[in-house]
């Protein structure tokens, strides 16, 4: 009887199987090799983030650790134009509640400050954190109004003391430390006046109400804020906000890299073409990210009053900023391995956050190096537009920006030259190196030579019918044969 041998395919089918479990005793032995290596460089990697996350968060937290303790930095001031029992009282108050978590205050007298807007414009030029002014004649208006009549009647206690502060400096820290403190410290002011002048409530005419009135409530205060900021997104001004510019720029740097070594910009186009393309993408996206930036700033001011030149100041500034964070981004990553800019980013992002989440004077001393960060000085800035011009630092926070941008621009200049330069490099030495075949065509092609070279005892499992079926058909040949 004649048996038909196996078709082509079946032995095509063979082939790679054998090849396919051939290839898997490979990969195991592969992984058994470099399981080791494996363990230890990615715990390496998960501990290098950790201790980078250990150190930048140490960091921020560090910069408001115990800050109640550096509240005294903040500084105010106090004139005295009345001069009488009211000032004295407000100083004994002072003295009393003296410590190391309150402001300090400066006495000073009507001679340096000859009125109420010269204490004004000492808070608006940033030399004080807020200021306290006793009105003249306080006392002896008070004195009147408790012995009754038309002084009694027209007696307005919110004109005894004047309060001037300014809110959209480091808002949440105005709000917690100036404004508490002032408050804390103006509750025990009566207490300390009936002290120094017990004879007050024995002039007081009980028969008239509203000298009783005065009595109830003899010294208030008119608070002049010379910019509220009373939205419920201020908390991210100087927080979250400050982030953003540079996860922004270097998440664009990401993508402008992939798409220049996508399309060969660094080893195909000259070296000035290349600069100007990348530098008019970034100054283009920076505006952008800064227009954005803004939007959502101005979007939910809520009674936050701004207008719009504030609003294209507060543009340029962070537009600047952008720029900045791009181009030391830019210089960095055409230095640095790929692998390295998270921590890097990181570590940038948490440095700059501690230069703006709170006053540096009341941080560490070693915090102050933060002055010259991008961060912090756009952020004063942005504190200046916002408050029509108060608190003017920017003879310090411009130049030093735009120190930042012109430094930066020639590093990031020299930088993506040598980039170029490599990529030009190894242009040339890939030209000059014969092409090489594809390493998994020939692995591929070497498994199934292999299998087909080895004896067919080997494969005796698929080739036991192959080998019957030949003897079988040449016996029979032989047979018919005469």
């Amino acid at each position: 009887m004649r048996v038909a041998s196996p078709p082509q395919n079946f032995s095509n089918f063979k082939q790679k199987i054998l090849v396919g479990l051939r290839r898997g005793q490979q990969n195991d032995n592969h992984w058994h090799n470099v399981r080791i290596k494996f363990i230890l460089a990615v715990t390496a990697g998960a501990l290098m983030f950790l201790l980078v996350f250990l150190a930048d968060l140490s960091y921020l937290y560090g910069s408001l650790y115990q800050d109640n303790y550096r509240y005294h930095n903040f500084h105010y001031l106090v004139v005295d134009y009345d001069g009488g029992a009211i000032g004295q009282a407000f100083q004994a108050t002072y003295n009393a509640t003296a410590s190391l978590n309150m402001p300090t205050a400066f006495f000073h007298s009507p001679s340096e400050y000859p009125n109420t807007h010269d204490v004004y414009q000492a808070v608006w030029n940033g030399d004080y954190a807020f200021a306290v002014s006793i009105s003249q004649g306080a006392s002896d208006r008070l004195n009147a109004a408790l012995q009754g009549g038309e002084a009694a009647a027209t007696y307005d206690p919110t004109q005894v003391i004047t309060w001037i502060w300014n809110q959209q400096n480091f808002p949440t820290f105005q709000q917690s430390i100036t404004k508490a403190s002032f408050q804390s410290l103006f509750g025990q002011v009566f207490g300390f006046y009936n002290k120094l002048n017990p004879r007050a409530l024995h002039s007081l005419n009980q028969s008239d109400p509203r000298a009783i009135q005065a009595f109830l409530r003899p010294i208030g205060y008119t608070e002049t804020n010379i910019k509220p900021t009373p939205q419920g997104s201020v908390v991210l001004l100087t927080t979250a906000s400050m982030a953003m510019p540079v996860l922004q720029q270097f998440f664009f740097l990401l993508i402008l890299n992939a798409v220049c070594g996508k399309f060969q910009l660094y080893s195909h186009v000259p070296i000035r073409k290349s600069t100007v393309v990348r530098f008019t993408a970034g100054i283009i996206y920076a505006l952008g990210a800064a227009l954005a930036m803004s939007g959502y700033y101005f979007a939910f001011r809520e009674s936050w009053t701004v207008n719009a030149a504030q609003f294209f100041l507060t543009w340029a500034t962070l537009w600047l900023l952008m720029h900045i964070h791009f181009l030391i981004f830019d210089t960095l990553m055409a230095l640095l391995p790929l692998p390295f800019m998270p921590f890097l980013v990181l570590t940038w992002i948490f440095v700059n956050i501690a230069g703006t989440v709170s006053p540096l004077s009341i941080q560490p001393d070693f915090y102050h190096w933060a002055t010259i960060l991008p961060a912090h000085n756009t952020i004063l800035t942005l504190f200046t537009i916002w408050s029509g011009g108060a608190n003017n630092r920017l003879y310090r926070t411009l130049p030093l920006l735009f120190s930042w941008w012109i430094v930066s621009n020639v590093t990031s200049v020299l930088a993506h030259r040598r980039a170029c330069t490599v990529a030009k490099r190894k242009k040339e030495e890939q030209g000059d190196r014969p092409r090489e075949e594809n390493p998994l065509h020939k692995e591929e092609a070497e498994d199934i030579e292999a299998t087909q070279d080895r004896p067919k005892s080997d494969s005796s499992i698929f080739a036991g019918a192959d080998s019957t079926g030949k003897q079988t058909c040449a016996g029979e040949k032989q047979e018919t044969q005469p």
